[in-house]
């Protein structure tokens, strides 16, 4: 798993920088470091997610992708200083959330058809510092720790219920455990040269590790309706520890 993880970042990371116009000049360091074309006052990202989970957490998930979850993220980043003075650290949030699937529940005389859905967030302050050099990429380094929350959300299947029966609530049951999360992204974007104060689009790859606290799980398969029609499913601890990839665009 860690070696396909390598290779696709590796593949991404090529693929970034053979689409730049290559420029030898922009990368050799810059001795007196010019802080009009390294620093960034601000950024906003949003994008796709892929979670590859580690052997203990990608047993918990159990799903037919191998474990993979997939998601979107979305963050923004400030200068702390405002406008007293430039600065390469920025400190902002960073919200991600993962699905890893769903398993179904036929209908009977006791229950409608059900679907529970396995799911991940991740709410997490970060400090993200970009590397003092100027390259025809801003590389930067970015630091998490937040919130963790694993869900697992039963709900009536509409697809395939009548939905005319209007009394009947939508979600059955909710099973939520809550835990701190840390980890460390890497990252690249274009940098462009400042026209107007307008932000700027660009092209972002981030990946990352993170893991927390151990959380509680609804095992996968484990969720059942008895004969009087109440769910009941079994539950489990798990590290969640991950590998995460972004790929997304982010103003600046």
């Amino acid at each position: 798993m860690k070696s396909k993880f390598l290779f696709f970042l590796f593949c991404i990371l090529t693929v970034q920088l053979a689409a730049q116009d290559v420029n030898i000049e922009e990368y050799e360091i810059d001795k007196k470091l010019n802080p009009a074309t390294t620093q960034v006052s601000g950024f906003f990202d949003a994008g796709i997610s892929f979670a590859l989970p580690q052997p203990e957490l990608q047993k918990a998930v159990d799903n037919n992708a191998g474990g993979l979850g997939f998601g979107f993220s979305a963050g923004f980043g400030v200068n702390p200083f405002g406008k007293k003075r430039s600065s390469l650290l920025l400190v902002g949030l960073d919200f991600t959330y993962h699905t890893y699937g769903r398993d179904k529940i036929e209908g009977n005389n006791v229950s409608p058809p059900l679907k529970t859905t396995f799911n991940q967030y991740l709410i997490l302050p970060s400090i993200r510092v970009y590397v003092p050099f100027q390259f025809s990429q801003k590389f930067f380094i970015e630091a998490n720790g937040g919130l963790q929350v694993f869900s697992a959300r039963t709900k009536i299947d509409k697809t395939a219920f009548d939905t005319l029966n209007d009394e009947q609530p939508e979600l059955i049951n909710s099973e939520n455990d809550t835990g701190l999360a840390y980890g460390i992204f890497i990252g690249t974007h274009s940098r462009k040269a400042k026209v107007s104060d307008v932000f700027q689009a660009s092209f972002q790859v981030k990946a990352g590790y993170f893991t927390g606290e151990t959380l509680r799980y609804v095992k996968r398969g484990s969720v059942q309706v008895d004969a009087d029609g109440f769910i009941n499913y079994e539950t489990a601890y798990t590290q969640p520890a991950l590998f995460i990839v972004q790929l997304g665009v982010v103003f600046h």
